[in-house]
């Protein structure tokens, strides 16, 4: 199964993370409850996979380190927009630091990878951006995937298919205006988080769009696009009409 690098960068702004350990080298993981998916990333990104028992849910994390994050990350990052500032940082330090992490470092370059882990750390923590021109344009139906599979559900609500997706960053807010004028919906805001909602048909349109990229939620995704197009919705300008 061919996943494109749109999806995985639509799942890691949902679900992964990047960090500078005490040993000052880069770590990338990845963590979900669905081992297929896992699966189908160690295989396109060779790295460590894991079962952890801390979750109440069976759960996966796939991690890779220093070197070995660099295609991983050069490949998503034409498409990643929630952690896009993490992510190239996070290239600029591998490429800053290659050749050193095989052999013993002098004091000035193990200062110079901790500034660096402080810069991340503050992105991380503070949500700030470094101002890279954010690509939602080299987006899609792939990438929308990926991050409904990660951070999105969806659902029947009062009768009515629901969609949603959420997140803390500014970049969640961008991402669901550029949502609200293709597809429709509407944002929430609250003090900790920003979630774009749609519902009704152009739930069920977006749903559609995104059906032939998912993995997670696909079959249920499947389930409910079939539920109503049984029973259609009773409304105007959609093949979901009676």
């Amino acid at each position: 199964m061919d996943i494109s690098n749109t999806y995985w960068a639509g799942l890691f702004d949902a679900e992964g993370s990047l960090g500078i350990d005490k040993t000052l080298h880069l770590q990338v993981r990845l963590g979900n409850t669905n081992k297929k998916v896992m699966d189908l990333l160690n295989t396109a990104y060779p790295g460590t996979l894991y079962y952890s028992d801390k979750s109440k849910l069976p759960y996966w994390i796939w991690t890779c380190k220093s070197v070995d994050t660099e295609l991983f990350l050069m490949n998503i990052k034409p498409y990643t927009i929630i952690k896009r500032s993490q992510v190239k940082l996070c290239l600029e330090f591998l490429n800053y630091f290659k050749g050193t992490f095989q052999h013993k470092t002098t004091k000035d370059v193990l200062l110079k990878r901790f500034s660096y882990k402080v810069k991340l750390e503050s992105l991380r923590v503070n949500n700030e951006t470094l101002n890279y021109k954010n690509p939602l344009d080299n987006n899609g139906p792939a990438y929308y995937a990926g991050l409904l599979d990660g951070d999105g559900s969806i659902s029947i609500d009062r009768n009515s298919p629901t969609a949603s997706i959420a997140g803390a960053s500014e970049e969640v807010k961008l991402l669901a205006e550029k949502l609200i004028k293709t597809y429709g919906g509407s944002l929430e805001v609250s003090s900790i988080f920003y979630r774009w909602n749609i519902y009704g048909k152009n739930a069920l349109l977006f749903i559609e769009a995104i059906l032939p990229f998912l993995i997670i939620k696909k079959e249920k995704a499947a389930a409910l696009l079939a539920c109503y197009k049984a029973e259609p919705m009773i409304g105007s300008g959609n093949r979901y009409e009676k």
